[in-house]
């Protein structure tokens, strides 16, 4: 129970700075709201992966349209709810990802000072999350589609790194295009399905410039 209201509380704050977090990568009085953001990611994956070892003790579901939280059993869910600690999961690597987009580098002043690959290995926790194993699981193939959504932003920052290694890629964040970064995500969840679930892929945040 600790571990999923301390998850549930970082998934409120990462929720409030996430609109600007990007902002704090050029403008100082955005910098708390990138920290907070990050931070709060990790430690929705971290406290996640704790619970890795027993997924039929994590918060059964969500009602997508109330946002109310099920009491229920497992057994009990209808197949309309949606897993949340799913949209918790998802929404903090996306934060993860686009830091890494971002940050190519891994700049010595980031408020997350991991290298582009400790970052990946972080997304790819998310990763293993959605494709663990759970008989009691009651809408699967949310899962399917989280898995393929991660697997996305894993293939898209590789792309990314490679052409940084290559000089094709500008380095400082001035020089990112994050909504191209989004795109490629987009067009690689095409590959793998035809089609895109886009409230998935949507993160709410705001530009680099206004």
């Amino acid at each position: 129970m600790q571990v999923t209201i301390l998850a549930s509380i970082c998934n409120r704050l990462l929720r409030a700075h996430r609109p600007f977090m990007v902002r704090g990568y050029t403008d100082e009085r955005f910098c708390y709201s990138r920290s907070a953001a990050l931070d709060s990611a990790r430690t929705i994956i971290a406290s996640q992966r704790y619970m890795m070892a027993c997924p039929q003790y994590r918060p059964t579901c969500v009602d997508a349209a109330a946002d109310d939280v099920s009491h229920g059993t497992l057994a009990d869910l209808e197949p309309s709810c949606v897993r949340f600690v799913n949209r918790w999961i998802l929404g903090a690597a996306f934060v993860v990802a686009i830091d890494s987009a971002v940050d190519l580098e891994g700049s010595a002043d980031s408020p997350m000072p991991l290298s582009p690959a400790e970052k990946r290995r972080e997304i790819t926790s998310a990763l293993e999350m959605f494709r663990q194993p759970n008989p009691a699981d009651p809408t699967p193939d949310v899962s399917d589609q989280c898995a393929r959504t991660v697997q996305a932003l894993l293939e898209t920052l590789g792309r990314w790194h490679e052409a940084k290694a290559r000089n094709e890629t500008p380095g400082g964040p001035s020089g990112v295009d994050l909504g191209g970064f989004l795109q490629q995500v987009k067009d690689s969840l095409e590959r793998f399905t035809g089609e895109c679930p886009l409230p998935l892929i949507e993160p709410n945040v705001r530009p680099l410039t206004d």
